[in-house]
């Protein structure tokens, strides 16, 4: 539904502003929207108080009866959804970790493990996303951890000529290896963190991977490809490079 329709330009009779919305919002946005709109065809609102700023405000527009969409209001109005806008209102910490890990979760929408999807973008450009997007979304590897199992295949026979994955830094395989024996018995929650900063949402993920101590071979086959070295090269080196995408430097 379009805002437009919110203020109640398409219902049958005299038009109200649908309830659920704040009304001093909503008598503003009749103002800029009035109907039928004669005068400013490209008149319009932000979809919230800080445009400029990715924060969580988002969460506490909606709270306050300022959702620009019906499908944004009824986050606020819905039981199931509520509790999600008021945590992610009241700590914004909370929003951007959830983000994270949400955008990670997109990011292996499709995508096949062993860097299949590098040589065959088909599955990334069906849903509209470039290469760049493709080595954006993979940055979100830079939080998490991995048991031995997901990339146990790249440090025993891994070939027939190599054993350890040859795209691997040595000492790293080396370390992954004492972690993770094959077979391992001794411990079954042994594994990795996926990059040095673990805890930290930077651009190290690029670093290790230029390093050789990308963690699954998607991750180490970013920087083996010619067509995209250069995008995990400015993200590494310019950590303001991976943030201008969602936080204007």
């Amino acid at each position: 539904m379009t805002p437009q329709e919110c203020l109640g330009s398409n219902v049958p009779g005299p038009p109200n502003p649908e309830p659920t919305l704040n009304t001093n919002f909503a008598l503003g946005l009749k103002n800029k929207c009035p109907n039928p709109n004669t005068t400013n065809p490209n008149a319009g609102e932000f979809l919230d108080s800080t445009a400029s700023v990715f924060d969580n405000d988002y969460y506490t527009q909606i709270l306050g009866g300022k959702g620009l969409f019906s499908s944004d209001q009824s986050l606020a109005g819905d039981s199931r959804t509520r509790w999600i806008v008021e945590e992610f209102a009241k700590d914004p910490s909370v929003f951007f970790e959830e983000f994270v890990d949400s955008m990670l979760k997109l990011g292996n929408v499709g995508v096949l493990e062993n860097g299949e999807v590098r040589l065959n973008c088909k599955s990334f450009a069906k849903r509209g996303l470039s290469i760049k997007d493709l080595v954006t979304l993979s940055g979100g590897h830079t939080l998490g951890f991995s048991h031995c199992s997901s990339f146990q295949s790249r440090l025993h026979n891994f070939s027939f000529l190599h054993d350890i994955d040859p795209t691997l830094n040595t000492n790293f395989a080396l370390g992954l290896k004492n972690k993770c024996p094959n077979p391992n018995t001794t411990s079954p929650n042994a594994g990795e963190f996926l990059d040095s900063t673990t805890s930290v949402f930077d651009n190290d993920y690029y670093t290790q991977s230029l390093g050789g101590n990308g963690l699954f071979s998607s991750d180490q086959s970013l920087a083996g490809d010619s067509r995209i070295r250069w995008i995990v090269e400015a993200f590494a080196i310019r950590a303001c490079s991976l943030r201008s995408l969602w936080i204007p430097c």
